[in-house]
C-alpha cells in the first residue's frame, strides 16, 4: 500500500474503533488484530519521521509489514460494514413500518377529533335552544302571573 493509504486507512480505523456500534458487531479477536493495525500503523509513521524512510522501504518486502494483515483487515471491515449495512436496512424498514402505524393512528385520531367537535357542536346547540327556552319560558311565567294578578283584581 502507498503510504499515504495506509495512514488514511488506519485514521479510518481509529475514527471507527471509537464507536461503540463497532464494538458490537465485532468480535473480540477482530477487534485485537485492527488494534494492533492502528498501533504498528503508528510506530512505522513515527519510524519515518525518524529514519525519512517511506512503508515500503522499511522492509524488503515490497508491501510493506502489512500485507499478510491487510487482507484480514480488508475482511474484518467488510464484515463490519455489512453488520452496518445489515443493521441500517432493519431499522430503516422498522422506522417505516412505525412511521405507517403512528400515521394510522393519526388518522383515526383525526377521526376522532372530528366527531367529537360535532358531538361537542350539537350539544352547544342543544344547550342554546334549552336555555333560550328557559328563557321565554320564564318570561311566559312572569307575564302570566301578571295577569293572573290583574284578573284577580278585576274580578
Amino acid at each position: 500500500m502507498p503510504e499515504a493509504k495506509l495512514l488514511s486507512v488506519a485514521t479510518d480505523i481509529r475514527w471507527i474503533m471509537q464507536k461503540p456500534l463497532a464494538w458490537k458487531s465485532t468480535s473480540p479477536a477482530d477487534m485485537a488484530m485492527i488494534r494492533k493495525f492502528v498501533q504498528r500503523s503508528k510506530s512505522i509513521t513515527a519510524t519515518q519521521r525518524k529514519n525519512g524512510m517511506s512503508a515500503v522501504q522499511l522492509r524488503n518486502n515490497p508491501f510493506g509489514d502489512y500485507a499478510p494483515q491487510s487482507t484480514q483487515i480488508q475482511g474484518i471491515l467488510k464484515g463490519m460494514y455489512d453488520a452496518f449495512t445489515a443493521d441500517l436496512e432493519k431499522d430503516n424498514a422498522e422506522e417505516a413500518e412505525k412511521q405507517k402505524a403512528f400515521e394510522e393512528f393519526m388518522k383515526t385520531k383525526k377521526a376522532e377529533h372530528a366527531t367529537l367537535e360535532l358531538t361537542l357542536e350539537k350539544q352547544e346547540d342543544a344547550k342554546a335552544k334549552k336555555t333560550k327556552l328557559l328563557a321565554d319560558s320564564k318570561t311566559d311565567r312572569d307575564d302570566t302571573k301578571e295577569q293572573l294578578a290583574a284578573d284577580e283584581e278585576f274580578f
